[in-house]
């Protein structure tokens, strides 16, 4: 590399290297992968909180008594919450 700097794939226990066309096009698929994950762990955490949102959960902080009676009188969970789908 240009820099001076090696890269290690320490779970593979290989160094990363763009020596040939297949190094590089592998490197690609790899970040074209762990891409793919981030998107799905964000997807679980983001289902996971709403969950816990429409089943009355209240992580940062107790509910004040009009909240509470305007979630348990409103027609939709997700307008209660304001909740992007």
């Amino acid at each position: 590399m240009t820099a001076g700097v090696r890269v290690f794939f320490y779970l593979e226990d290989r160094e990363g290297t763009l020596d040939s066309p297949t190094d590089k096009i592998m490197l690609s698929l790899t970040a074209f992968a762990d891409e793919l994950e981030r998107e799905k762990a964000w997807r679980r955490t983001r289902d996971a909180m709403v969950r816990k949102a429409h089943a009355g959960c209240c992580r940062f902080g107790a509910m004040t008594e009009p909240a509470r009676r305007k979630a348990s009188s409103a027609s939709s969970p997700a307008s209660t919450w304001n909740l992007r789908t």
